[in-house]
């Protein structure tokens, strides 16, 4: 498999007329996400990235307003950032999320806090973080709720290489 934060930094090294070094330090985290709009119409996976400074994050969007972007003899869109508020709210539910992720268990992302879970052919709304815990016993994570959120976050760290 390619190596996305690479392939990603050198789109935006060539939008910058930089060098690949100097734009790798500029990208914070590079990762995919198989979202229901894709997966309808038979799109690829959209790329995320977060980058480390606003101001680039600026420029390439000043950037590709005015100018197609191409990789492979495709267009690129780009798109502004999921607000952090989202994030830092998405951030409690991660411990649930990286064990389905591990157990290919189907989830989406409700729009302000909580995931829609698809398992044993039934959909569950989670949207408390008690309920979360609930299910993730259910489904079988470790019985101890620090300790398995810690371990599931170093392992997801662990697992994602951050160039």
């Amino acid at each position: 498999e390619e190596n996305l934060a690479l392939v990603m930094a050198e789109i935006v090294a060539e939008l910058l007329q930089r060098e690949k070094n100097e734009t790798i330090n500029e990208l914070d985290d590079v990762y995919r996400v198989f979202t229901s709009y894709a997966r309808r119409h038979r799109l690829p996976r959209e790329v995320h990235i977060r980058f480390a400074r606003r101001q680039v994050k600026d420029i390439i969007y000043k950037i590709s307003r005015d100018e197609v972007i191409k990789y492979k003899g495709r267009e690129i869109i780009m798109l502004k950032q999921v607000p952090r508020r989202v994030r830092e709210q998405q951030k409690d539910y991660r411990f649930l999320t990286n064990y389905l992720n591990k157990k290919n268990i189907s989830f989406r992302w409700i729009t302000l806090v909580g995931i829609w879970v698809t398992w044993k052919e039934k959909r569950m709304k989670i949207d408390t973080l008690s309920e979360a815990q609930h299910f993730y016993e259910q489904i079988g994570g470790p019985e101890d709720e620090s300790s398995s959120r810690d371990e599931l976050e170093t392992s997801s760290q662990e697992e994602s290489p951050k160039n």
